[in-house]
């Protein structure tokens, strides 16, 4: 599929913008893949990467600002509602909306490097009514980064951007691993002491 991208810089750009915006709605769509690509592809065609960087970057950043509405907008309804407790317990509603209250600047900064939880997140900066110049800053600002490091890194590998993709990923994943056993032990952490306190 990943060879039929057109290497012209608008219809790569076109192409790119698309894919990013629908990867982050609709996670299943391989958005980082098409990065790695498309950087290099512009390595093979003499394109400047800044194209599908700036592309990449809007599209990303329109899905991700959508996602923030949505949750902004529909999220204390969405977690009342049936589809909502189908979709997350309530208590588990409520302490992601508190985890991003304390912690939402820093979550959106190092959201586009968690795969499984960055669109989440987003939605969740919604619901828990992060001021939108904040999320504007911090989203656009991990998403720049994101898409520069992945176009950047395919046009640096040329020809192994697979291996760097698999890479990619396998960092990804140890990243987040990482974040959640550490949020693991100091809940633990929290509930132990609240029990010595107790006693």
């Amino acid at each position: 599929m990943l060879i039929n991208l057109p290497e012209t810089p608008w219809g790569l750009g076109f192409i790119i913008f698309g894919t990013s915006f629908v990867e982050v709605v609709f996670p299943p769509v391989p958005g980082d893949a098409v990065l790695v690509y498309a950087g290099y592809l512009t390595g093979r065609a003499g394109v400047s990467p800044l194209i599908p960087i700036i592309f990449g970057s809007i599209g990303t950043l329109t899905g991700t600002l959508l996602l923030y509405y949505l949750g902004l907008r529909f999220g204390p309804k969405l977690l009342h509602s049936k589809v909502g407790r189908a979709l997350l317990a309530e208590d588990k509603w409520e302490s992601t909306e508190a985890w991003v209250r304390r912690y939402g600047p820093i979550a959106l900064l190092i959201s586009r490097f968690l795969p499984g939880i960055r669109s989440g997140l987003a939605f969740f900066a919604g619901v828990a009514e992060m001021p939108w110049p904040i999320a504007l800053l911090t989203l656009t600002g991990s998403i720049l980064v994101f898409v520069g490091l992945l176009v950047l890194g395919g046009r640096s590998v040329g020809a192994r951007w697979r291996e760097f993709l698999q890479l990619w990923t396998d960092a990804g994943r140890i990243m987040l691993f990482i974040l959640l056993a550490t949020g693991l032990c100091y809940g633990l952490y929290r509930w132990l002491g609240a029990r010595r306190r107790g006693k």
